[in-house]
């Protein structure tokens, strides 16, 4: 089995794309996404694009989706004052809600 394990993307988009491309060059069997999706400058699209992979991901939560989840159970996010701005989804991103949520779901089915 061929497993590719990607880290800290945090939202970054365009080397998402680039670095999928090179795993799918690899014909992986399965990829492992080691945390830190969030925070970054284009959450939704790269939560879903990691949500809709072929062949399928298994997910780690880092301190940013840690946080994310904390604060959409209302709960005051576990990180610093200076980078909490950077964890949160604002009234707009409920697409970035439910993509994480789907993860949320998803690897706790997986356990």
């Amino acid at each position: 089995m061929r497993v590719a394990a990607i880290y800290d993307i945090h939202g970054n988009l365009p080397a998402l794309e680039a670095v999928l491309q090179e795993i799918r060059q690899e014909k992986v069997d399965h990829i492992v996404v080691g945390g830190d999706v969030l925070p970054g400058p284009m959450p939704r699209e790269t939560l879903e694009l990691l949500r809709d992979l072929d062949p399928p991901a298994h997910f780690i939560y880092g301190n940013g989706e840690i946080a994310v989840l904390q604060q959409m159970a209302g709960k005051e996010p576990a990180v610093s004052q200076a980078v909490r701005p950077h964890h949160q989804l604002d009234g707009s991103a409920s697409s970035s809600r439910a993509s994480i949520l789907a993860i949320h779901v998803a690897n706790n089915l997986n356990t």
